[in-house]
C-alpha cells in the first residue's frame, strides 16, 4: 500500500494539478525522494549522449521508416536561443526534425510558445516527411504504468502524435491548434527491452511547418 500510495502521490505531483514541465524540473528535490524507480522523458533527458541510458533520440522517414539516431547536440540560434537538444546534420531544415529542451522560462514571440523546461519535438525535415522520436527501452521486464502528453507549442501547429510499444501502436491522435493536449495513460506488460516510442511527424503537410509540440512521459515499474 506504501508504494501505490507513492505513486499516486507522485502521479498528482507531476500530472493532476496541470504543474507545468519547467515547475517539475525545479521543484523542491523532496517530490524526487518519493520513488527513484521511475523514468521521466523531461527530467532525464541529456545533450550529452545519445542514445542516454534507457532513453534515445532519433527520426525516421515516415512513422514506419528506419531510425536514424541524432547525432548533433547543439543550441540553435533560433527561437529563444534557449532550445538545447539533438538533430542530425544529414536532414536538417531549420532545426528539424530535432527534439530539444526549452532550458529558460515561458517564451512566445507570436509564433512559438514554449513552456519553461518543456521537452519539445518537431518533424520535418529536408522532404517535410520526418518524424521525431523519443524511445524508452525497459531495463527489465514486467508491468510498467505509463502516463503521458502531447502539447501544443506553436501557433499554426499541425502534426500527427503517437505512441508505439514494440512498434504497434496504441494510441494515434493530431493536433492542429495551438493549445490542445492530447493524454495517454495506459498499464502495459513488458519484456526487457521492449520499447515506448512517443513520435511526433508532419500529419501530411510535407513542407516545413508550424509543428513544435511538447511532451511529457513517465514510465513507473509497478
Amino acid at each position: 500500500m506504501k508504494r501505490l500510495f507513492c505513486i499516486a502521490a507522485l502521479f498528482f505531483v507531476c500530472f493532476g494539478t496541470g504543474i507545468t514541465a519547467a515547475n517539475r524540473l525545479n521543484a523542491s528535490p523532496a517530490i524526487f525522494q518519493i520513488d527513484k524507480s521511475y523514468y521521466d522523458a523531461t527530467r532525464d533527458f541529456s545533450t550529452a549522449t545519445n542514445p542516454n541510458g534507457v532513453w534515445k533520440y532519433g527520426w525516421s522517414e515516415g512513422i514506419a521508416g528506419r531510425l536514424v539516431l541524432y547525432s548533433r547536440s547543439s543550441t540553435p540560434d533560433i527561437n529563444n536561443d534557449l532550445e538545447e537538444g539533438w538533430d542530425d546534420p544529414n536532414n536538417s531544415s531549420g532545426f528539424t526534425p530535432s527534439v530539444a529542451i526549452n532550458s529558460g522560462d515561458d517564451f512566445d514571440d507570436g509564433n512559438v510558445t514554449f513552456s519553461a523546461g518543456a521537452l519539445i519535438l518537431h518533424p520535418c525535415g529536408v522532404d517535410g516527411q520526418a518524424y521525431c522520436h523519443v524511445i524508452w527501452k525497459a531495463p527489465r521486464g514486467g508491468a510498467y504504468f505509463l502516463t503521458s502528453s502531447f502539447f501544443a507549442q506553436q501557433n499554426g501547429i499541425n502534426v500527427d502524435v503517437h505512441i508505439l510499444v514494440n512498434g504497434e501502436s496504441v494510441f494515434d491522435s493530431t493536433i492542429t491548434q495551438n493549445s490542445v493536449v492530447r493524454s495517454f495513460s495506459k498499464k502495459l506488460m513488458l519484456h526487457a527491452g521492449s520499447t515506448i516510442d512517443f513520435t511526433v511527424g508532419p500529419n501530411d503537410n510535407f513542407i516545413q511547418h508550424a509543428g513544435n509540440t511538447g511532451l511529457q512521459a513517465v514510465i513507473l515499474p509497478e
